[in-house]
């Protein structure tokens, strides 16, 4: 019989303890992605703890994200799939509580974006190219309709994220998924017009990227966002006047 995962914990605080020891065992995944953990008398036995210390643990580890609970005759407590809404959360609030002004937000941008876009070119994979050259099509597409704004926003952040993922970089990828999450409210103050020029941008940088050229992929995406970010500065500015309007913004997560 295989030895049990988890061994017997003090009773103090222990809720805690079991916690962190599930935990464990799932960043070590000994339980992945779908998996369902023992049942709560399973656990119960291999803790040597009360039912309510159980659940208690279990509730810690829902909140954090890491497991979800299904009822019905298939039901339990299952390990979640590994996603950025807890990091978005946080992300979020820490920008509120600081009052982070757009020009901060730019700043970070520029610096994340464009290291993510120089490694992107080193390492980029023949699918990542056929994903990016999708996305500039279908941004073409929305061009020449008669109002491209409505659908720009969405295909241009998975531009961006495309770029990310093909650095091969999971900290850039998790890090510019939790920015665009926040700020896809603040992304959609393009102003309509601009929308021809940032699409031959995103081109420039994604010949950049084919060509295997780390520097000027760096280069044109730090352009493209330096440009995007005065637009969108200015547009958002003028439709809030009042100071705490962008603070208001990202604690909503909403435009």
């Amino acid at each position: 019989m295989d030895q049990p995962p988890f061994r017997k914990v003090q009773p103090t605080r222990s809720y805690e303890e079991v916690a962190r020891q599930i935990q464990q065992a799932i960043v070590e995944q000994r339980f992945k992605p779908g998996d369902k953990l023992p049942s709560q008398k399973e656990l119960m036995d291999q803790f040597h703890v009360s039912k309510f210390t159980i659940m208690a643990a279990l509730r810690t580890l829902g909140k954090s994200g890491l497991v979800y609970t299904k009822s019905g005759a298939t039901g339990g407590t299952f390990v979640s799939e590994i996603n950025t809404a807890g990091f978005s959360e946080s992300f979020r609030l820490l920008l509120s509580m600081k009052r982070v002004p757009l020009e901060e937000l730019a700043e970070f941008r520029l610096t994340i974006e464009g290291r993510a876009a120089y490694w992107a070119a080193k390492r980029r994979r023949k699918e990542d190219l056929e994903k990016m050259e999708g996305l500039l099509d279908a941004m073409g597409h929305l061009l020449e309709s008669d109002q491209p704004g409505e659908g720009m926003v969405p295909v241009d952040m998975s531009f961006h994220l495309a770029v990310a993922k093909a650095s091969r970089n999971s900290l850039f990828l998790a890090i510019m998924e939790t920015v665009h999450e926040c700020f896809h409210g603040v992304f959609s103050h393009v102003p309509q017009g601009s929308w021809v020029k940032s699409h031959r941008n995103l081109v420039k940088v994604f010949h950049a990227v084919r060509a295997r050229d780390a520097s000027g992929a760096e280069r044109g995406i730090r352009e493209h966002i330096a440009r995007s970010s005065r637009l969108i500065i200015r547009q958002f500015k003028e439709k809030h006047l009042e100071p705490e309007a962008f603070m208001d913004l990202t604690a909503r997560g909403t435009p």
